[in-house]
This record gives C-alpha cells, structure tokens and sequence, in this order.
C-alpha cells in the first residue's frame, strides 16, 4: 500500500470515528433532552397534586394543563384534573378527562377501572343515569368485587325506576361486604317501600 493509500485510510478512519462519536453525542443529547422533558412535566404534575390537596384548585389546573403540553398522553395528568373539573362543577370536562384516560391506558386495568367508575359517577351528577349505570358496569366487568360500583349503579337503577336490578346491586354490594352500611340501609328502604314487583 502506498504512503498516498495509508493517508486516505487514516482520514477515512477519522471521519468515521469522528461521525460515530458525534451521532451518540447527537443520540445522547436527544436522550439527554427527553428525559429532561419527562423531569420538567412530573414536577409540574407534582406541583398540581400539592395544589388541588390544599384546595387551590386554580393553580392545580394551571399545573395539570402545563404537564399535559410536555406529554400529552400523561394519562395520570388527565386523571387527576378531572377530580378537578369535577370539584370546579365542570362536569363535561372532566368527562372528557376521564374517557382521554380510557383511551390512553386500555392495558392498565386498575386506571380503566377507576376511569368508568368516576365517569360514571360525574354521569349520575348530569342525571344521567344510563351512562351511570353503563360505566359502572365496565368497572364492575373489570373487578368483580368493586363495592361501591354495586353500590352507585343500584343508585342509578332506582333513579329509572329499575327497583329489582336496583336489589340485586344492593345484594351483591352486601355479599361482598356484609358491613356496607350504605348498602344495607338503601336496600332496607327499598324492601319497605313496597315498589317491588311481589311474585
């Protein structure tokens, strides 16, 4: 090989280090920049949660929309504002939050559980019993021995006159938790109150 040869491969073998080196320095970077994103949007989402426990339900959402920005798809950002919105009477908002939550996590069971079930209950507070009853359903499709989901939907089903599926609620409610006294005295009233259809 000449001298001519041996320089071009060692410039050749330069360049290619240098390239190397430059796009992990690039990669790193990037990594570096993501991860930066990721720090910056949980300290916003942190910062929220400290607000909306002290009831200052205003920079809470100012915080929640700022993480949202950085990564839309922050699912427990989404969660948590919809109690927000909930607490602000902003009912369809936090609707809307709740089923982004839905979308986000269909692998998560215990966010889809939580998600139809608090969905559920912002439907009761708009009188919609329907859907209530319908959210209430997934969760109960999703843990079986979801409490409080027996529980609201044998709210709802009273709310539309449905007084046996209403009793069947309540007693599954009562079967998993004997001492459920919200249970109990709902079904009490509904079994005095003489508006089940007597075989």
């Amino acid at each position: 090989m000449t001298i001519r040869n041996v320089v071009l491969v060692s410039i050749l073998m330069v360049l290619v280090v240098h390239l190397a080196c430059t796009d992990a320095s690039e990669s790193s970077d990037d990594s570096e920049e993501n991860q930066t994103v990721f720090m910056v949007e949980a300290v916003y989402y942190d910062q929220g949660v400290d607000s909306a426990s002290a009831g200052d339900y205003e920079n809470a959402l100012k915080n929640f929309d700022k993480a949202i920005e950085l990564k839309p798809d922050y699912a427990e950002v989404f969660y948590n504002r919809g109690f927000i919105y909930i607490k602000l009477n902003e009912y369809s908002k936090a609707i809307d939050d709740f089923t982004k939550v839905i979308i986000l996590q269909p692998d998560r069971p215990e966010f889809l559980i939580m998600a139809f079930y608090n969905r559920g209950n912002v439907y009761n507070l708009l009188e919609q019993y329907d859907k209530g009853i319908n959210d209430y359903g997934k969760a109960i499709e999703l843990n079986p021995d979801f409490v409080e989901a027996y529980y609201y939907r044998g709210n709802s089903h009273i709310k539309i006159g449905e007084y046996e599926k209403a009793l069947i609620d309540y007693n599954a409610a009562i079967a998993i938790n004997p001492s459920y006294q919200n249970a109990i005295n709902n079904r009490k009233i509904l079994l005095e109150s003489g508006v089940l259809v007597k075989d």
